[in-house]
């Protein structure tokens, strides 16, 4: 009746030897995930910073265009240019606007 009952070692909450891989694994998978989390920051980074130079470059070439769209000259100035051209240079042949 005096029998004394041993606790496992797996009950007991001191760090040994065997207790060592346990805590290696697990620090392993700590230093993974953190290590993980860093590239993954940094990739993040940089196609956030790819997405900001392209939405500029887009912006750029938008308002290229919209001043583009805006200088353009109708058909009908393109003739009084040709007429003034022709009534100033008359020794030039200047060939006729066709549509």
């Amino acid at each position: 009746m005096g029998s004394c009952i041993k606790l496992s070692t797996m009950t007991n909450s001191k760090i040994n030897k065997e207790t060592l891989l346990p805590l290696g694994i697990v620090a392993t998978l700590i230093l993974s995930a953190a290590t993980g989390a860093v590239w993954m920051s940094s990739k993040l980074q940089a196609i956030n910073y790819n997405m900001e130079t392209l939405t500029k470059e887009v912006k750029s070439i938008q308002k290229q265009l919209d001043i583009a769209e805006q200088d353009h000259w109708t058909f009908r100035e393109m003739r009084l240019w040709v007429d003034l051209l022709k009534a100033k240079n008359s020794s030039m042949d200047i060939p006729r606007i066709n549509r």
